[in-house]
Formats: C-alpha cells, structure tokens, sequence
C-alpha cells in the first residue's frame, strides 16, 4: 500500500493546503474546534442537511482526493475522538 495523498480538517488551516505555512498558534480553549471548509460547493445541499458533522468531514476531505488522484483504491478515514463532541 502507498499512501499517495493525504487531506485534514483540523483547528489549523490544513484543509486548505496551508499545513506549515502559518506561524505557531497557541489554543487556550481545553477543546479547539476544526476549521471547517463551506460544504455547499463540496457537497449537494439536499444530501448535507442529512449528514452528521462527522460524516460532512469525511466526505469533504474524500472528494477533493477523488477529484485529484486517478485509479483510487482505498480511502481511509480517521478520527481521534469522532463524535463525542457533546457526549
């Protein structure tokens, strides 16, 4: 298996391809929330209302690589805490 790309909606702006560009924050909030792209150019608004917060994530960061990357395999989603924002 080759990992060939790689995608993250985080508290930085790692969706957006600036990983390393942005200087060094400091969170002073116990749970820093993930910065999160507009769906509504990502996916159809009939299908985003339905989604889960989780399943909107996963989806976005899905698309662009299918969008990007030929002959995909396997994509392969992760998450630390998943949805126990609330729980």
């Amino acid at each position: 298996m080759f990992i060939r790309d790689t995608l993250c909606i985080s508290p930085k702006e790692t969706y957006f391809g600036a990983l390393f560009s942005e200087e060094v924050k400091f969170y002073t909030e116990s749970w820093p929330l993930a910065r999160e792209p507009d769906y509504k150019g990502i996916i159809p608004m009939e299908l985003l209302r339905r989604m889960s917060r989780l399943v909107r994530m996963s989806v976005a960061t899905g698309m662009p690589l299918m969008d990007q990357n030929e002959d995909i395999e396997v994509i392969i989603f992760a998450s630390s805490n998943g949805s126990v924002e609330h729980s």
